[in-house]
């Protein structure tokens, strides 16, 4: 790579931590399903942004506290391999009339203890892929269970200090 190259890439990455370095959080939301936990869907009792990858500046980090009656985030059949339920999160540019972008990560085993009721995914990652520096994005998070049960909508919006 040339060397032009290689300063052009530090330049766009370091306006990515620069941009980010004053991210504020603008806003947690419990849309959605409205009140508490019940029934057959999980319920996401907190969804926060933790800080991004020092090394990468386009990798958003976040927290998921969770509440599931059933149980059923992941099920366990007598053989075979077991049947994860899933989280979907929406990426959107609140700036722009662009179509929001979404990245659908499974629920693996051991983010689930069987039989639990409750828990918490401590660093889940998400990749923000983006030409331009949105000033404010919003995230969404669905999680579904592996019977299909969806859960509320929490949300949290990042604006930039630039």
């Amino acid at each position: 790579m040339t060397k032009q190259g290689n300063t052009g890439r530090w330049c766009r990455v370091s306006r990515w931590v620069l941009c980010w370095v004053c991210v504020v959080v603008g806003g947690i939301g419990l849309g959605g399903c409205g009140g508490g936990p019940s029934g057959e869907s999980p319920f996401i009792r907190q969804f926060r942004f933790t800080g991004q990858d020092p090394q990468d500046p386009q990798l958003f980090y976040f927290e998921i506290s969770w509440l599931d009656n059933q149980g059923d985030l992941i099920i366990f059949p007598k053989e075979g391999v077991p049947t994860n339920g899933s989280l979907l999160f929406t990426l959107q540019d609140l700036d722009t009339q662009e179509v929001p972008k979404q990245v659908k990560l499974p629920i693996r085993p051991i983010d689930v203890t069987v039989g639990s009721l409750e828990g918490v995914i401590s660093k889940v990652g998400i990749r923000v892929e983006a030409d331009r520096f949105p000033s404010r994005i919003k995230f969404t998070l669905l999680m579904t269970d592996a019977n299909g049960n969806r859960s509320n909508n929490p949300w949290v919006i990042l604006r930039t200090n630039l």
